[in-house]
């Protein structure tokens, strides 16, 4: 007999979590993942409970662009409205909602827009954190006066690495804020005058970045003999 999404035997191998009901308690926040299976069903419903006031952060990776699942965020379940939903390109999306302390349980809603049937194994990463706004700001939204990343690169040897630790100020988050947008952009010019033409070789940008205070994604443009940006890859 033949599973919704292909042969039994190959989706019997499929491990995924269950879905919770609802969240634990808990007055100092959490941090939970699940890798869970897309369904055929128009959504999923659980509950979270927020006793203090707090941020929450929804994110939703999935490897197949074909398995899509967005999440929306209500007051309670009753209502009719979200107060926040996810955004974001085809495989990741999140949502950031400051949450007031409340006797009802907040309702997230899981909603199943698209499933690549022929997909063996169509799982998709889901990831809630919660925490008081007060522990945030205490934590993790204080720059002490780290720098910004630069704004250049001269590579000038084949070999070249780079790292520290940054942070974007208030006053340059507002100089380039453009409220029709839910991001900002920073460009950084990488200059390789001696690059091999002929030559392969292996680029490698990573960041580790707060999960509430923001989300960081890079995309690798080169200017192609008309002097045009053309996309060559993107995390």
């Amino acid at each position: 007999m033949l599973d919704e999404v292909g042969d039994s035997a190959l989706f019997s191998a499929c491990r995924h979590d269950d879905l919770p009901a609802s969240f634990p308690r808990s007055e100092t926040g959490f941090d939970k993942t699940y890798k869970l299976q897309v369904q055929q069903k128009p959504y999923d419903t659980l509950d979270l409970v927020v006793e203090q006031e707090s941020l929450v952060r929804i994110s939703i990776h999935s490897t197949n662009p074909k398995n899509q699942v967005k999440a929306f965020l209500y007051e309670d379940s009753k209502a009719k409205e979200a107060i926040a939903w996810s955004s974001g390109g085809r495989t990741a999306s999140s949502l950031i909602q400051s949450v007031k302390a409340s006797r009802r349980a907040y309702r997230i809603k899981l909603e199943y827009e698209s499933l690549d049937e022929d997909d063996a194994c169509p799982l998709y990463t889901l990831r809630v954190i919660l925490k008081p706004v007060r522990d945030v700001l205490n934590e993790n939204l204080k720059c002490f006066g780290k720098p910004m990343p630069s704004a250049s690169y001269s590579i000038k040897t084949d070999n070249f690495a780079s790292s520290g630790e940054y942070a974007f100020g208030s006053d340059f988050i507002k100089s380039v804020t453009d409220h029709s947008k839910e991001s900002i952009e920073y460009d950084i010019i990488i200059e390789w005058p001696n690059a091999d033409p002929e030559a392969e070789y292996y680029l490698d940008v990573e960041t580790r970045s707060d999960a509430l205070a923001g989300r960081i994604t890079f995309t690798l443009l080169y200017e192609d003999s008309g002097k045009s940006l053309r996309l060559l890859g993107r995390s």
